[in-house]
């Protein structure tokens, strides 16, 4: 289980210290396969290790206020809920918070924190091998919010700072603005140096992710979300992408920011429906995770539609630690990690039938994830609760859970474009139980009869 100790004897005064007791055969399985570890560069890596283990851990253990022993028998992201549930209990409010995605060769933090674009320069200080010359990226609509104070925040570190703006919408996250980015980055003489800010929500951080990792064959990209969709997911693992006519995010490549910087006090500015948009991701997260997340969500929604963000914090974190820990697992896509598209098969089918305009990716999400719940009854998987769970809960953040104004078969057609298709069968991510995803192929009969079922009289 996990456990907390408090210790008798605290040495550093002026701090607290809280040591991480993980076992000897744990740390042996993380630092061996590091290759940023200088100490472990010797012929006997694994001899050398366990010295280095019995002579620091006793004064590890003396020297700390508390100590926490994460349980191996749950996630990176649990464990690390148990930590900030720690901290939260003491009293403190770390600004900002950092969670690591730990990749090979691409590792990064993510920064959430209040306040924090005015400490961008700072901030982005601490991040190796990057240049003083940068480019914002922003739209016209978070552009006038925030440009001024993130640019004087790099200018602080001695950042040279250009600025470019894109067009506002989904409409705009295409290889048309795309292209647009290439000639507006030239002009400014961009080079393979240049540092690219993406500040803004998810089509920003799409649109402009795809063009760092393209021009010039990849420049240095830090993510700046805005929205709370952003926030809790898109800014996070990498994926860049824009659409086509036919279908939402069929051009886009991997690649990971340098890092990314989440400042909470951008939400307050942002009107309801795209809060609520972002509330859907959230949701996700909490179906995925399961208990006691969902419930921590259920209990924290009155106050943060009303305004009252206290919870907020804690709420993108954890959606932030379990998507790292996903990420970790799977950077390509080529497994677990497409459970993160929960809700989105069915979501981005609506999107791109109604043109991106009727629905944004929240709203559309919302409705996935309901007809992905009624595809699990069908089949079984989960009961009756847990189906009206769904509907309940999108229902009481404002969400749509039918749609209107679109044909069943229409719909059909667009998920026939889906990159998770295989073999002429859907591959749809489902419930087997609260907490429980499963990828299971479904065949056009069932999707047809819950597309149907979706619809609104």
């Amino acid at each position: 289980m996990t456990g907390v100790q408090t210790c008798a004897l605290p040495i550093w005064q002026n701090f607290h210290v809280i040591y991480l007791d993980l076992s000897f055969d744990e740390l042996k399985a993380r630092l061996l396969r590091s290759k940023r570890r200088p100490l472990l560069k010797v012929e006997e890596p694994e001899k050398r290790l366990t010295e280095l283990y019995n002579q620091r851990r006793n004064f590890y253990r003396e020297a700390a206020h508390q100590i926490f022993v994460p349980d191996g028998n749950l996630s990176a992201a649990r464990n690390s809920a148990a930590l900030l549930d720690l901290l939260s209990n003491l009293g403190f409010d770390f600004e900002p918070a950092r969670l690591s995605v730990d990749l090979v060769e691409r590792s990064y933090q993510i920064l959430i924190g209040d306040d924090i674009l005015a400490q961008a320069g700072r901030l982005v200080d601490q991040v190796d091998g990057l240049s003083r010359r940068a480019v914002i990226i922003s739209n016209g609509t978070v552009g006038p919010l925030y440009r001024q104070t993130f640019a004087a925040g790099l200018k602080k570190a001695d950042f040279i700072v250009d600025y470019i703006e894109v067009g506002t919408g989904e409409k705009y996250k295409s290889l048309d603005e795309a292209n647009n980015l290439y000639d507006a980055l030239l002009a400014k003489r961009a080079d393979r140096d240049t540092v690219i800010f993406a500040l803004g929500g998810g089509v920003v951080g799409d649109l402009v992710g795809f063009v760092a990792s393209t021009y010039m064959r990849g420049l240095p990209l830090v993510q700046v979300p805005t929205t709370l969709l952003a926030q809790v997911d898109s800014s996070v693992g990498g994926k860049t992408a824009v659409n086509t006519a036919r279908a939402k995010n069929s051009v886009g490549t991997f690649y990971q920011p340098r890092v990314v910087i989440s400042d909470l006090e951008t939400l307050k500015t942002l009107p309801p429906r795209e809060l609520q948009a972002g509330l859907a991701e959230v949701v996700k997260y909490g179906f995925l995770a399961g208990s006691p997340f969902i419930d921590l969500i259920e209990n924290s929604l009155e106050g943060i539609l009303k305004g009252d963000f206290t919870k907020l914090k804690e709420l993108i974190y954890r959606c932030c630690a379990y998507k790292a820990e996903v990420v970790e697992e799977d950077e390509a896509d080529r497994g677990r990690r497409a459970v993160l598209n929960y809700g989105h098969t069915i979501g981005h089918a609506i999107e791109a039938a109604s043109g991106y305009r009727r629905y944004n990716h929240g709203e559309a999400v919302s409705i996935g994830m309901v007809g992905a719940a009624l595809i699990a009854k069908q089949l079984g998987f989960i009961d009756d609760e847990l189906t009206a769970r769904h509907s309940r809960l999108l229902k009481s953040v404002g969400l749509p859970v039918k749609y209107s104004d679109l044909e069943p078969e229409v719909l059909l057609e667009h998920l026939k474009l889906d990159k998770k298709r295989q073999h002429g069968k859907h591959r749809l991510i489902l419930l087997r139980d609260l907490g429980e995803p499963v990828i299971v192929k479904v065949n056009d009969e069932l999707l047809r009869a819950t597309l149907m079922e979706l619809k609104e009289a």
